[in-house]
């Protein structure tokens, strides 16, 4: 086996992935780009309200409405940060379209070399290295990370990722990029192709996942942490996401972090 890339480590920062079993993900929607794949059959899409049956995998634009089925096996799901550099070539290759069969994209038969053959005996560790060999196929870059943007936005991003439990005052932000508020939400859609509260709650949403699998805490617990109104509310938002809510996706899927 060959050995695992050096930046493998870093996917969680450009990058949340899962699989999930037998799927039957309901509609649903995220700013992220999506990449998924059947480990061992075919998977089935839905986009607006279009099916791609018997297909082995797939690519999905941003806030793009789809569900998705797949009764006979498992699927990796990769959600990719529009600001990644996966994210630009999954762009650049969707070119505008909504959404792109693995079939239309390349040569599935390549797939058979990157793809784990028994997932269930990999580690985590092990298992990203497969995932960053199948974003090199589906994108032509071996490597991720996060693509330069402009610097006030990158502090801002800094900000949020230390304060995703507590409210932060408009002043503190106008402070620190020298803008009004409404210029910097502006410069922050633009920059990051999602307007800043989607990405506060996406970001939640990531954090308080990764804590619930971790065990740290109930599903209250975490709904209050990250302050959502109740657990109500906090599946609500999960569902809208990811399609299931978070007790089916505990109980259903792996997530690889």
């Amino acid at each position: 086996m060959e050995e695992p890339l050096p930046s493998v480590v870093s996917l969680w920062n450009t990058s949340l992935s899962y699989i999930t079993r037998n799927a039957d993900i309901k509609d649903h929607r995220h700013y992220c780009f999506k990449v998924a794949v059947s480990l061992n059959h075919t998977v089935n899409c839905w986009i607006s309200q279009s099916p791609y049956i018997g297909i082995r995998g797939f690519i999905v634009n941003q806030k793009k409405l789809h569900s998705c089925a797949s009764p006979e096996g498992p699927v990796l799901n990769n959600l990719v940060e529009p600001e990644s550099a996966w994210g630009r070539k999954l762009k650049e290759l969707l070119g505008g379209q909504d959404f792109m069969t693995f079939e239309q994209a390349f040569d599935v038969g390549n797939l058979k070399s990157v793809l784990p053959a028994n997932y269930t005996s990999l580690s985590n560790d092990a298992l990203k290295w497969h995932i960053q060999r199948l974003m090199s196929l589906v994108t032509g870059n071996d490597q991720d990370h996060l693509v330069q943007i402009d610097v006030r936005v990158q502090r801002v991003l800094q900000l949020l990722d230390e304060n995703l439990y507590v409210t932060i005052p408009r002043k503190q932000i106008q402070e620190l990029t020298f803008l009004s508020f409404e210029r910097c939400r502006h410069l922050f859609a633009q920059e990051m192709g999602i307007p800043m509260s989607r990405y506060i709650l996406w970001q939640k949403l990531r954090r308080s996942l990764k804590d619930l699998v971790a065990g740290n805490g109930s599903l209250t617990d975490v709904s209050k942490k990250y302050g959502f109104a109740d657990p109500s509310h906090f599946n609500r938002r999960f569902k809208q996401v990811f399609g299931v809510n978070p007790s089916t996706f505990l109980l259903e899927c792996r997530l690889i972090i």
